[in-house]
């Protein structure tokens, strides 16, 4: 009879303290942004102080926020504001917003604001060789990568010399299930040795 009413005590003051340290939001940090208020990413990320952290909050506002398609990363973190009561949680919203520059507005309330860049994120990769035979070849490679998706590049070799060449190469990593070093398929479409482009396929 002893032994059960302690049983009794232990299971209920256990669920009490299940209770007590549900795990609660009581702030809410941004850090990363620029453009976008910390207003404006809070509304989007659907959270407010108050609320209740499961275990799927953090995978479900990260969701969110990149559902918008404003950002290019972003990262949810969850840190305990008080080491007192670790019922109490912060939540870290980490984005990156991408390119962005200044440039002025007219307005002479705001006479500057951020906006974001539109540049091509073009990569340069000078082209210089000899063979013989052949003489020197000179030129450029012009890259730009994730045009087409994720792990996918596109360039354009441009040469002049001894090798005449302009084509595009689509280059794209194979990440296979246990591969520890993605494969690599590149397509190059150029001038063909007699009637206009060809195109080629390596793997390796």
């Amino acid at each position: 009879m002893c032994a059960a009413f302690v049983l009794a005590l232990t299971v209920a003051a256990g669920l009490s303290r299940t209770t007590v340290e549900q795990e609660t939001i009581t702030a809410i940090q941004v850090h990363g942004n620029t453009i976008t208020s910390d207003d404006e990413i809070r509304r989007l990320a659907g959270i407010d102080i108050g609320a209740r952290v499961t275990e799927t909050t953090l995978a479900e506002v990260a969701a969110r926020l990149r559902a918008t398609k404003r950002f290019e990363n972003v990262e949810v973190l969850k840190r305990f504001a008080s080491i007192a009561d670790a019922s109490q949680v912060l939540i870290v919203i980490i984005v990156d917003e991408g390119a962005v520059h200044i440039e002025r507005s007219g307005d002479p309330d705001r006479p500057a604001r951020v906006v974001r860049s539109r540049r091509l994120g073009l990569m340069f990769l000078p082209l210089l060789g000899r063979e013989d035979g052949y003489g020197i070849t000179y030129g450029v490679r012009l890259a730009r990568p994730d045009i087409a998706g994720r792990q996918i590049r596109l360039s354009f070799p441009l040469t002049w010399g001894g090798e005449k060449k302009a084509g595009i190469e689509s280059w794209r990593a194979d990440r296979s299930a246990g591969a520890p070093i993605p494969s690599t398929t590149r397509t190059t479409i150029g001038p063909g040795s007699g009637c206009g482009p060809s195109a080629r396929s390596l793997r390796r």
